[in-house]
């Protein structure tokens, strides 16, 4: 009989730690199925597409203000140093945007975002070179 006792006192803890295993392996692989869906948000994020809505923004905004910044300098240099400054402004605004997403974790840097930031730069050169 005590034999018995000790039998069932040892099966009620070997159940007892299995139950309490198996509950911090079923948090385990909760905590590893969670980290791997936020990694797969995480890479999803970092898709970057070159033609996205994000890269034709990037390309107006720097196209625009290369020509606000033309015709603001326009009026107190001539045409060839206040296309400089334009071009100068816009670029140091995408610089600065890329700066700000990397140091801020509001934003994502891009390379791509910065590619298309010089070439709204370009068109907007382009577009101001001709309007002596």
């Amino acid at each position: 009989m005590i034999q018995s006792k000790k039998g069932l006192w040892l099966l009620f803890l070997l159940c007892l730690s299995w139950s309490i295993n198996g509950m911090d392996t079923i948090t385990l692989m909760k905590q590893k199925t969670d980290s791997m869906q936020l990694q797969r948000a995480q890479i999803k994020k970092k898709i970057d597409p070159w033609f996205g809505k994000d890269k034709i923004d990037h390309f107006l905004t720097s196209a625009f203000l290369v020509g606000f910044a033309y015709h603001s300098s326009r009026d107190r240099f001539q045409h060839q140093p206040a296309l400089n400054f334009a071009v100068g402004f816009s670029v140091g605004i995408g610089i600065g945007k890329e700066i700000w997403d990397k140091t801020s974790r509001k934003g994502t840097p891009s390379y791509r975002d910065l590619l298309a930031d010089l070439a709204g730069v370009g068109l907007g050169f382009l577009i101001y070179l001709q309007a002596k």
